[in-house]
C-alpha cells in the first residue's frame, strides 16, 4: 500500500474562482484530482496553459474572502493556533513575527 502523503497544495482546489482567476478555468475533473491528488492536477493545469507554476498563480490570484476561507480551514486554522498568531483582522505584519 502506497504512503499517503499530505499536500497543501489541495486547499488551493477548494477556491475554483481563484483558479479561473488565475487563467486555469479549472474542469470539474481536475478539481476533483486536487483533491486527491494536487501535484497531478496542477500539471494539467500547467499544460493547458496556465504557465509554467501555476500553484504560484493560483495564490498570486486570491482575494480576501479567499485568503479568510483558507484560514478558516481545519489545517490552516490548526496550524496558525499552533504558531500561536494573534488573532486580528488582516494580514500579519513581519514585524509583527516573534524571532525576526
Amino acid at each position: 500500500m502506497p504512503a499517503v502523503v499530505p499536500a497543501l497544495e489541495t486547499l488551493l482546489f477548494r477556491r475554483p474562482d481563484a483558479i479561473a482567476r488565475a487563467g486555469g478555468n479549472p474542469s470539474p475533473d481536475v478539481l476533483e484530482l486536487g483533491r486527491f491528488s494536487p501535484r497531478d492536477a496542477l500539471e494539467k493545469l500547467d499544460r493547458n496553459g496556465m504557465g509554467h507554476d501555476p500553484a504560484r498563480q493560483i495564490i498570486a490570484s486570491l482575494d480576501d474572502a479567499d485568503v479568510a476561507a483558507l484560514r478558516a480551514e481545519t489545517p490552516v486554522r490548526d496550524l496558525l493556533e499552533f504558531l500561536g498568531e494573534p488573532r486580528r483582522e488582516g494580514a500579519v505584519t513581519a514585524a509583527a513575527v516573534p524571532g525576526d
